[in-house]
């Protein structure tokens, strides 16, 4: 690798690195947030299907999934708060609360305007966002340093 790239490739390794530890952190505050009793005022559940991947060779295969939207409404100190972040994730496949439906929203106490209704990290993007950097790692910095000489 070339000298004067490493520290540009480290950089990009490092600031995914950061962002995956600032999302598992974030996701962990959350089940420490206060919590307020809430209610869905919309529910949404979209089948995102017209994905196609095309197969080397042969045939083609479709890649199915749901996206899921949800608006709830609560309050704090007597303040009406309406939000509409499930939680801090990809809602790709959640069951999400039926519209007029009862629900715990967990908010943060500086800011009741931040708010979720699904606390903890998503365990799954951390996981890939950490896979990156260990992939980056071995990609670019693996190998044997050559030896500088000076004559």
């Amino acid at each position: 690798m070339n000298v004067a790239l490493k520290p540009l490739v480290r950089s990009v390794r490092n600031v995914a690195l950061a962002a995956g530890l600032l999302l598992l952190l974030a996701g962990i505050s959350t089940v420490f947030w206060p919590k307020a009793e809430g209610l869905v005022v919309a529910s949404e559940t979209s089948l995102i299907d017209r994905a196609y991947q095309s197969v080397r060779g042969g045939g083609s295969f479709q890649t199915r999934f749901h996206w899921s939207k949800v608006a709830y409404q609560f309050q704090v100190d007597g303040k009406s708060y309406v939000n509409s972040t499930y939680c801090l994730c990809f809602p790709v496949g959640l069951e999400m609360p039926r519209r007029d439906e009862s629900v715990t929203v967990s908010y943060f106490f500086w800011w009741p305007e931040i708010s979720v209704l699904r606390t903890g990290p998503d365990m799954i993007l951390v996981f890939f966002i950490f896979f990156f950097c260990l992939l980056w790692q071995l990609a670019f910095f693996s190998g044997a340093e050559p030896e500088v000489t000076s004559d």
